[in-house]
């Protein structure tokens, strides 16, 4: 898959297998998918553009940046009722990802 822009060929996901961003369902399957590409974006340098791209472009499947079209649907809307940029909803979402991350490796 081809994204506008230089970061798209510095993605992590490049290398993966492009029908584990595009889970079908939510079948426990389907949550292992959504689980394993989290894991990839989770650690991808071009997650930010991902995602403003994703936003920008409405883009209603798969797994962008890690979330998930209702995850981006959210943040759409958050974005329109704030008059926010994507660039400020994505930093605080990154954030609080990182935090989130933090908290599930402590024992």
């Amino acid at each position: 898959m081809k994204i506008e822009g230089d970061w798209s060929n510095s993605a992590a996901c490049l290398e993966a297998d492009p029908e584990l961003f595009f889970p079908i369902g939510e079948s426990p399957t389907a949550q292992r998918q959504i689980e394993e590409a989290r894991e990839i974006c989770a650690n991808c340098p071009v997650r930010r553009p991902c995602l403003s791209f994703a936003l920008k472009t409405n883009v209603q499947y798969g797994i962008w940046a890690g979330t998930v079209p209702v995850e981006r649907a959210r943040l759409r809307k958050r974005m329109t009722i704030l008059g926010a940029k994507p660039r400020r909803l994505i930093k605080a979402k990154a954030v609080r990802a990182t935090s989130q991350q933090a908290k599930e490796l402590q024992p």
